[in-house]
């Protein structure tokens, strides 16, 4: 009986073709989480009260400084502090393609093999008047049918992720946070 490759190939392509795509989106909504969660626990601190603010890198350095009224130069000292937000990069990762490739093979063959085996045997027998006469025949015949189906599949999967620009919101605060970046001396240092 020959197999029906139209129902062979009845394949849940909505779950082939969706799945991929399902895990695709999870990951784009992982890796969004995954930035809040940064800013969350690397740039802000509670400061008590529920309310956030940026956590600052405080710096301290010596520079030299040109002294208009003496006419010399002078080593001060200044400290900075920076939001930690705008020198660390910000997790921002977005996929930016993605392939999916599907391809089935179904095959059928049927395969039908017939045996036939045919025997005869005689034997005579002889007496003065009578002669007896004896003969056997055998026939038999067998017929096998066999349909083999063979299917192979394969899914791939090829996704680009990219370091995404910074959302418009997410770029207006660090570049209001830079703005926070404060110097201030400390104290003079003579040479």
């Amino acid at each position: 009986m020959p197999v029906d490759i139209g129902r062979e190939m009845a394949l849940p392509m909505e779950q082939i073709i969706g799945g991929p795509m399902q895990a695709i989106v999870k990951a784009q909504a992982l890796a969004a989480s995954t930035t809040a969660e940064f800013i969350q626990s690397v740039g802000l601190q509670d400061s008590g009260g529920g309310n956030l603010r940026a956590r600052t890198v405080d710096f301290s350095f010596e520079r030299k400084k040109p002294d208009a009224t003496t006419d010399t130069i002078k080593t001060e000292r200044v400290t900075l502090s920076v939001p930690l937000l705008t020198i660390v990069p910000t997790p921002y990762i977005r996929v930016q393609e993605a392939t999916i490739d599907f391809e089935a093979n179904v095959s059928s063959s049927t395969l039908t093999q017939t045996d036939t085996n045919l025997g005869i045997e005689a034997s005579a027998s002889g007496g003065f008047w009578g002669v007896k006469l004896s003969v056997k025949a055998t026939y038999s015949r067998q017929t096998s049918v066999k349909d083999q189906v063979n299917r192979s599949a394969t899914l791939k999967v090829n996704v680009k992720a990219v370091q995404d620009e910074l959302p418009a919101g997410l770029a207006k605060v660090l570049e209001i946070l830079e703005t926070a970046v404060n110097d201030s001396n400390i104290q003079e240092v003579t040479p």
